[in-house]
């Protein structure tokens, strides 16, 4: 659409944008502060602490997405 770089394909509202294709190199999207706190979050389980994962049912399910 506008080459938004987004947390995951249930974030259609673009809430969590890593970053943008035409203004950033991937490596800099993919180790941004955002990225690193979503991708950390994630491996420990700890999806209470990230607003757009805490109530989404592929995570809640237990399925670790």
């Amino acid at each position: 659409r506008n080459c938004d770089v987004v947390l995951c394909c249930c974030d259609v509202d673009h809430e969590v944008v890593w970053g943008n294709l035409k203004r950033q190199e991937i490596d800099d999207i993919w180790f941004s502060a955002t990225a690193n706190k979503y991708r950390f979050a994630h491996l420990e389980r700890r999806y209470s602490e990230l607003d757009l994962c805490k109530t989404c049912d592929l995570v809640t399910k237990g399925n670790n997405v």
